[in-house]
């Protein structure tokens, strides 16, 4: 080992016999951002049991290799380090120091002598890289690495790790950018040197590897007290909370084996939590230990629930009466909690629809595909996603409206035309076309135009069935009315959901046979007038918020998918209304509803 006043690397090696050739490269070597396989049941069940005990060890045991590096660009590939120095720290003190200049074997890039003040003629006579690697690799041993923006140092210390030693570079880091991201999110400039202004750190000659290595160290003191005003004191914990995919995938994940066994099969809802108990990811199941299970899977899993996953430090999971109510609870928990990661994103229960949105601006927007915050109108459930697509192309051409790979961008003056001819009422769109085709008439040179006008106009009537509102192909949701009832079969009871504009309203549980409770004692006339006083409030509604656009998609992919597994029924208004003014027809009027 070396300190300040030794020389910059232990003994001088001789030069390489290939100085200014690197040594060949091994192109089976892993990247840095390839995915490892996650051991499911526990933290590092695949770690180096010597790499394992320094990731549990606390923050203040540890030591850490504090470092910074200066290079000629980005890509090792094709450039070379020029400046290296690390830091050795032990109980809070700086114990030893690794420093060199380092000959890139290549011209410095003009403006990366200004920035650094490090010049061709600064490195002439400096080791390659290939010299001192040896010994940087003896100094930093197996400890834990501190820099900031680590991952692009770490990018050229695995590369020679490689060319040099023909090994992987195995260490665990803790990057000070990442944590300040996590910490203090706040802050306006987290560069190092904004971040020194910012938490008062004094310091000069930044872009030069002993100065921005020193402040890295100032720095990481500063996080440490903030790890630990959090309660994190473990160098896993801290990891964890840096984000920093590569290295979470390899501590594994931190739910014990004993969470993950004996899972029930029916439906129900499970809950992530970090280690300060803050809930992090709800999801509604249809099978919790299909669904758990399927989070042991990372390549099945999402980017963004693969993250919050490895940052998880416990599951719970609650067993629901059925699916529906497993849906319900999943936006319950959205709403009551804010989380920001959509669990849809985990189970893709999604139901298509031709949604009409409004944006910030007040614009509107004809669009195909999954609901989306700022919903104020919602047709389907669409099946055919390009026979909808098609239809808003030609009815962008139509009205001539700006069609984007968002949408159909429509005028006001439009929107009632739209809702209109959607809700299988096509008047108002014809005369309106009609108006546009006789100023394409009088233009007598247009003709094709005018054909191509019509024949749009023909294939909207033939979709939409020249205005037969019972065979539509997408329903307006918003007409949905009616009452969901799912059995409990926990309490041998019924529970009774009213549905108003697609989204669910209140539930009752009921015992017994649950047509007879709805016609004792006026409780389905009140239900029912209940409804209508609901759909009142709700017809000039603003758009809908992000939890009642989740309520309204929990609802139809229920009506789809769920309604079977559940042994449930959904009874629209319409048909309660005939159930309750004719008891001879209830059987007949609910078919083989349960």
């Amino acid at each position: 080992m070396t300190n300040e006043t030794q020389s910059p690397y232990k003994k001088p090696r001789p030069p390489h016999s290939g100085r200014g050739k690197r040594p060949g490269r091994d192109g089976g070597r892993r990247g840095l951002g390839e995915r490892r396989p996650l051991q499911a049941g526990g933290s590092g069940a695949s770690l180096d049991p010597k790499l394992k005990e320094l990731v549990h060890d606390t923050i203040d045991r540890s030591t850490f290799i504090v470092f910074d590096i200066e290079t000629t660009g980005g890509n090792p590939e094709r450039n070379g380090i020029t400046e290296i120095c690390a830091l050795k720290v032990k109980d809070g003190k700086v114990t030893d120091r690794f420093y060199s200049l380092v000959n890139p074997m290549i011209s410095i890039p003009p403006i990366v002598r200004k920035m650094t003040g490090i010049t061709n003629q600064l490195v002439a006579d400096a080791p390659v890289i290939h010299e001192i690697y040896p010994d940087f690799a003896e100094f930093i041993g197996d400890h834990i690495l501190v820099s900031h923006n680590t991952i692009g140092d770490l990018i050229f210390l695995r590369h020679f790790a490689k060319e040099t030693l023909n090994r992987d570079l195995s260490n665990f880091f803790l990057c000070t950018h990442l944590l300040v991201e996590k910490l203090c999110p706040e802050a306006p400039d987290k560069s190092l040197k904004g971040l020194s202004r910012y938490f008062n750190i004094s310091g000069e000659n930044f872009h030069r590897a002993e100065a921005d290595a020193v402040q890295t160290w100032e720095l990481f003191k500063v996080l440490v007290r903030k790890l630990k005003d959090r309660g994190i004191s473990k160098i896993e914990q801290a990891i964890r909370l840096q984000g920093d995919l590569d290295s979470s995938l390899r501590l594994g994940w931190a739910v014990g084996p004993e969470k993950l066994k004996g899972l029930p099969h029916g439906a129900g809802v499970f809950y992530l939590y970090d280690h300060e108990r803050r809930l992090l990811l709800v999801s509604g199941a249809t099978s919790l230990q299909r669904e758990v299970e399927k989070l042991q899977r990372y390549d099945l899993i999402p980017r963004q629930i693969l993250k919050l996953m490895l940052r998880s430090y416990d599951l719970q999971t609650t067993r629901t009466a059925s699916v529906f109510a497993a849906l319900m609870a999943e936006c319950d928990g959205l709403d009551k909690h804010k989380l920001s990661v959509d669990p849809t994103i985990l189970h893709q229960r999604l139901v298509n629809v031709l949604g009409l949105y409004e944006d910030r601006g007040g614009g509107l927007r004809l669009a195909v595909g999954p609901m989306e915050d700022g919903l104020r109108y919602a047709f389907g459930p669409v099946k055919d996603r390009k026979l909808a697509a098609d239809f808003v192309e030609d009815l962008a051409a139509t009205l001539g409206e700006k069609l984007t790979r968002h949408g159909m961008l429509l005028g006001p003056e439009h929107r009632s035309l739209v809702i209109g001819a959607l809700s299988g009422t096509l008047p108002d769109l014809l005369r309106k076309v009609e108006k546009n085709l006789w100023s394409l008439r009088i233009m007598f040179w247009r003709k094709r135009s005018m054909e191509n006008q019509r024949a749009r106009l023909e294939k909207i009537q033939n979709l939409l069935n020249r205005g037969n509102a019972d065979v539509t192909p997408w329903r307006n949701i918003s007409d949905l009315h009616g009452i969901v009832v799912v059995p409990d079969e926990s309490t041998s009871t019924w529970v009774l959901h009213t549905i108003v504009g697609g989204r669910p309203q209140s539930n009752h549980q009921i015992r017994g046979d649950w047509r007879q409770r709805l016609l004792q004692g006026g409780f389905g006339k009140r239900l029912i007038s209940r409804m209508y006083k609901e759909m009142r409030v709700k017809k000039e509604s603003t758009p809908l918020t992000k939890v009642d656009v989740a309520r309204l998609n929990a609802v139809m992919w229920w009506m789809q998918h769920g309604k079977g597994r559940d042994g449930g029924a959904f009874i629209e208004l319409e048909k309660l209304e005939i159930m309750l003014k004719n008891r001879k027809s209830m059987d007949a009027t609910l078919g083989a509803e349960p």
